[in-house]
Protein backbone atom coordinates (compact mmCIF):
# COMPACT_ATOMS: atom_id res chain seq x y z
CA UNK A 1 0.00 0.00 0.00
CA UNK A 2 1.25 3.50 -0.79
CA UNK A 3 0.35 6.93 0.53
CA UNK A 4 -2.75 7.18 -1.67
CA UNK A 5 -4.33 5.33 1.25
CA UNK A 6 -3.81 8.43 3.38
CA UNK A 7 -5.05 10.75 0.64
CA UNK A 8 -8.27 8.73 0.55
CA UNK A 9 -8.57 8.94 4.35
CA UNK A 10 -8.40 5.17 4.75
CA UNK A 11 -5.63 5.18 7.40
CA UNK A 12 -1.85 5.13 7.41
CA UNK A 13 0.24 2.81 5.30
CA UNK A 14 1.55 0.74 8.18
CA UNK A 15 -1.98 0.37 9.60
CA UNK A 16 -3.50 -1.22 6.51
CA UNK A 17 -0.82 -3.83 5.83
CA UNK A 18 -2.41 -7.28 5.62
CA UNK A 19 -6.01 -6.05 5.66
CA UNK A 20 -8.71 -7.49 3.43
CA UNK A 21 -9.25 -5.09 0.52
CA UNK A 22 -13.03 -4.97 0.93
CA UNK A 23 -12.76 -4.32 4.66
CA UNK A 24 -10.19 -1.64 3.99
CA UNK A 25 -12.42 0.22 1.53
CA UNK A 26 -15.76 -0.57 3.22
CA UNK A 27 -15.02 -1.10 6.93
CA UNK A 28 -18.70 -1.01 7.99
CA UNK A 29 -20.18 -2.79 4.95
CA UNK A 30 -21.61 -6.35 5.08
CA UNK A 31 -19.56 -8.26 2.57
CA UNK A 32 -22.37 -10.47 1.25
CA UNK A 33 -24.50 -7.46 0.16
CA UNK A 34 -21.79 -5.34 -1.45
CA UNK A 35 -21.26 -4.89 -5.15
CA UNK A 36 -17.55 -4.21 -4.61
CA UNK A 37 -17.14 -7.48 -2.71
CA UNK A 38 -18.92 -9.40 -5.46
CA UNK A 39 -16.80 -7.82 -8.17
CA UNK A 40 -13.62 -8.62 -6.21
CA UNK A 41 -14.69 -12.27 -5.86
CA UNK A 42 -15.30 -12.43 -9.61
CA UNK A 43 -11.90 -10.84 -10.19
CA UNK A 44 -10.15 -13.48 -8.07
CA UNK A 45 -11.84 -16.23 -10.10
CA UNK A 46 -10.87 -14.51 -13.37
CA UNK A 47 -7.33 -14.12 -12.08
CA UNK A 48 -7.03 -17.86 -11.45
CA UNK A 49 -8.56 -18.72 -14.82
CA UNK A 50 -7.13 -16.06 -17.16
CA UNK A 51 -4.13 -14.78 -15.24
CA UNK A 52 -5.44 -11.19 -15.07
CA UNK A 53 -8.54 -9.27 -14.05
CA UNK A 54 -9.81 -5.71 -14.55
CA UNK A 55 -13.06 -3.96 -13.72
CA UNK A 56 -14.48 -0.51 -13.10
CA UNK A 57 -17.04 0.38 -10.47
CA UNK A 58 -18.80 3.47 -9.16
CA UNK A 59 -18.45 3.20 -5.39
CA UNK A 60 -21.25 5.05 -3.55
CA UNK A 61 -19.60 4.60 -0.13
CA UNK A 62 -16.26 6.09 -1.19
CA UNK A 63 -18.02 8.44 -3.61
CA UNK A 64 -15.41 7.59 -6.15
CA UNK A 65 -15.23 5.96 -9.56
CA UNK A 66 -12.63 3.21 -9.27
CA UNK A 67 -10.64 1.19 -11.76
CA UNK A 68 -9.39 -2.07 -10.23
CA UNK A 69 -6.57 -4.09 -11.83
CA UNK A 70 -5.25 -7.45 -10.52
CA UNK A 71 -1.96 -8.83 -11.83
CA UNK A 72 -0.11 -11.91 -10.52
CA UNK A 73 3.58 -11.92 -9.54
CA UNK A 74 4.84 -15.43 -10.10
CA UNK A 75 7.11 -17.09 -7.52
CA UNK A 76 9.19 -18.51 -10.36
CA UNK A 77 7.79 -22.04 -10.36
CA UNK A 78 7.58 -23.85 -13.67
CA UNK A 79 3.83 -24.41 -13.27
CA UNK A 80 1.94 -21.46 -14.73
CA UNK A 81 -0.98 -21.92 -12.34
CA UNK A 82 -1.11 -19.71 -9.27
CA UNK A 83 0.22 -21.21 -6.09
CA UNK A 84 0.08 -20.20 -2.45
CA UNK A 85 3.53 -18.67 -2.77
CA UNK A 86 2.54 -16.36 -5.60
CA UNK A 87 1.71 -12.72 -4.99
CA UNK A 88 -0.92 -10.51 -6.59
CA UNK A 89 -0.58 -6.79 -7.20
CA UNK A 90 -3.86 -4.88 -6.94
CA UNK A 91 -3.90 -1.36 -8.40
CA UNK A 92 -6.81 0.94 -7.63
CA UNK A 93 -7.07 4.09 -9.71
CA UNK A 94 -9.42 6.96 -8.96
CA UNK A 95 -10.90 8.33 -12.16
CA UNK A 96 -13.78 10.21 -10.52
CA UNK A 97 -12.78 13.52 -12.08
CA UNK A 98 -12.34 11.92 -15.50
CA UNK A 99 -15.73 10.25 -15.11
CA UNK A 100 -17.27 13.59 -14.14
CA UNK A 101 -15.71 15.34 -17.15
CA UNK A 102 -16.83 12.55 -19.48
CA UNK A 103 -20.33 12.71 -18.04
CA UNK A 104 -20.39 16.49 -18.50
CA UNK A 105 -19.15 16.16 -22.08
CA UNK A 106 -21.76 13.50 -22.77
CA UNK A 107 -24.52 15.74 -21.42
CA UNK A 108 -23.21 18.67 -23.46
CA UNK A 109 -23.07 16.51 -26.60
CA UNK A 110 -26.61 15.24 -26.02
CA UNK A 111 -27.84 18.79 -25.46
CA UNK A 112 -26.02 19.95 -28.59
CA UNK A 113 -27.47 17.10 -30.62
CA UNK A 114 -30.94 17.96 -29.31
CA UNK A 115 -30.48 21.60 -30.30
CA UNK A 116 -29.18 20.59 -33.72
CA UNK A 117 -32.18 18.30 -34.24
CA UNK A 118 -34.58 21.05 -33.17
CA UNK A 119 -32.83 23.58 -35.41
CA UNK A 120 -32.84 21.10 -38.28
CA UNK A 121 -36.58 20.55 -37.83
CA UNK A 122 -37.13 24.32 -37.75
CA UNK A 123 -35.07 24.74 -40.91
CA UNK A 124 -36.97 21.92 -42.62
CA UNK A 125 -40.28 23.52 -41.65
CA UNK A 126 -39.05 26.91 -42.87
CA UNK A 127 -37.74 25.33 -46.06
CA UNK A 128 -41.08 23.63 -46.66
CA UNK A 129 -42.96 26.86 -45.97
CA UNK A 130 -40.67 28.74 -48.35
CA UNK A 131 -41.18 26.06 -51.00
CA UNK A 132 -44.96 26.28 -50.61
CA UNK A 133 -44.83 30.07 -50.68
CA UNK A 134 -42.60 30.05 -53.74
CA UNK A 135 -44.91 27.61 -55.53
CA UNK A 136 -47.94 29.70 -54.58
CA UNK A 137 -46.20 32.86 -55.78
CA UNK A 138 -45.33 31.25 -59.11
CA UNK A 139 -48.92 30.04 -59.50
CA UNK A 140 -50.24 33.50 -58.70
CA UNK A 141 -47.87 35.10 -61.19
CA UNK A 142 -48.86 32.62 -63.85
CA UNK A 143 -52.58 33.20 -63.20
CA UNK A 144 -52.04 36.97 -63.37
CA UNK A 145 -50.20 36.63 -66.68
CA UNK A 146 -53.00 34.50 -68.08
CA UNK A 147 -55.56 37.06 -66.95
CA UNK A 148 -53.65 39.95 -68.53
CA UNK A 149 -53.15 37.99 -71.76
CA UNK A 150 -56.85 37.19 -71.87
CA UNK A 151 -57.83 40.84 -71.29
CA UNK A 152 -55.40 42.03 -73.97
CA UNK A 153 -56.77 39.48 -76.41
CA UNK A 154 -60.46 39.96 -75.66
CA UNK A 155 -60.49 43.71 -75.11
CA UNK A 156 -57.50 45.47 -76.61
CA UNK A 157 -56.93 43.03 -79.44
CA UNK A 158 -60.52 43.10 -80.64
CA UNK A 159 -60.70 46.89 -80.33
CA UNK A 160 -57.52 47.38 -82.36
CA UNK A 161 -58.80 44.96 -85.02
CA UNK A 162 -62.06 46.90 -85.23
CA UNK A 163 -60.16 50.20 -85.45
CA UNK A 164 -57.96 48.81 -88.22
CA UNK A 165 -61.03 47.61 -90.13
CA UNK A 166 -62.77 50.99 -89.69
CA UNK A 167 -59.72 52.93 -90.92
CA UNK A 168 -59.40 50.68 -93.96
CA UNK A 169 -63.11 51.25 -94.69
CA UNK A 170 -62.66 55.01 -94.28
CA UNK A 171 -59.77 54.97 -96.74
CA UNK A 172 -61.99 53.25 -99.29
CA UNK A 173 -64.70 55.88 -98.75
CA UNK A 174 -62.30 58.68 -99.61
CA UNK A 175 -62.39 57.49 -103.22
CA UNK A 176 -66.07 58.35 -103.50
CA UNK A 177 -67.33 61.70 -104.77
CA UNK A 178 -68.91 62.52 -101.38
CA UNK A 179 -66.08 63.86 -99.09
CA UNK A 180 -68.29 63.64 -95.99
CA UNK A 181 -68.92 59.91 -96.45
CA UNK A 182 -66.22 58.62 -94.05
CA UNK A 183 -67.00 61.25 -91.40
CA UNK A 184 -69.40 59.09 -89.37
CA UNK A 185 -67.08 56.09 -89.58
CA UNK A 186 -64.10 58.15 -88.40
CA UNK A 187 -66.08 59.52 -85.44
CA UNK A 188 -67.00 55.96 -84.46
CA UNK A 189 -63.35 54.94 -84.77
CA UNK A 190 -62.25 57.81 -82.53
CA UNK A 191 -64.76 56.69 -79.89
CA UNK A 192 -63.42 53.14 -80.14
CA UNK A 193 -59.84 54.42 -79.73
CA UNK A 194 -60.96 56.24 -76.59
CA UNK A 195 -62.51 53.03 -75.27
CA UNK A 196 -59.28 51.19 -75.99
CA UNK A 197 -57.27 53.81 -74.10
CA UNK A 198 -59.62 53.45 -71.12
CA UNK A 199 -59.29 49.66 -71.25
CA UNK A 200 -55.49 49.95 -71.21
CA UNK A 201 -55.70 52.38 -68.30
CA UNK A 202 -58.03 49.96 -66.46
CA UNK A 203 -55.63 47.05 -66.96
CA UNK A 204 -52.72 49.14 -65.68
CA UNK A 205 -54.85 50.31 -62.75
CA UNK A 206 -55.65 46.73 -61.81
CA UNK A 207 -51.99 45.79 -61.93
CA UNK A 208 -50.74 48.67 -59.80
CA UNK A 209 -53.24 51.39 -58.85
CA UNK A 210 -51.53 54.73 -58.34
CA UNK A 211 -53.68 55.43 -55.26
CA UNK A 212 -51.92 52.49 -53.57
CA UNK A 213 -48.80 54.65 -53.42
CA UNK A 214 -50.63 57.98 -53.02
CA UNK A 215 -53.37 57.16 -50.51
CA UNK A 216 -52.49 53.73 -49.08
CA UNK A 217 -53.92 50.23 -49.12
CA UNK A 218 -57.27 51.06 -47.47
CA UNK A 219 -58.23 53.64 -50.10
CA UNK A 220 -57.11 51.29 -52.87
CA UNK A 221 -59.31 48.47 -51.53
CA UNK A 222 -62.29 50.84 -51.24
CA UNK A 223 -61.75 51.93 -54.84
CA UNK A 224 -61.65 48.31 -56.00
CA UNK A 225 -64.89 47.62 -54.11
CA UNK A 226 -66.61 50.57 -55.78
CA UNK A 227 -65.37 49.50 -59.18
CA UNK A 228 -66.56 45.94 -58.57
CA UNK A 229 -69.98 47.23 -57.43
CA UNK A 230 -70.27 49.39 -60.54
Amino acid sequence: ANRAIEAWSLGRVHEVQGMNLHKLLHPQCPQNACDLSQRLDEAWESLATHGAADFEIGDPLLRRALSVTLRPMSSGADDTALTADDLVVIVLSDFTELHRVQSTLKSMNEELETRIEERTRELNVSRNELSMLSARLMTTQEDERKRIAQELHDSIGQSLSAIKYSLERAVEMTHTKDPTAPRHLLLTTIARVQQTVESIRSIAMNLRPSMLDDLGAVSAVRWFCREFAN
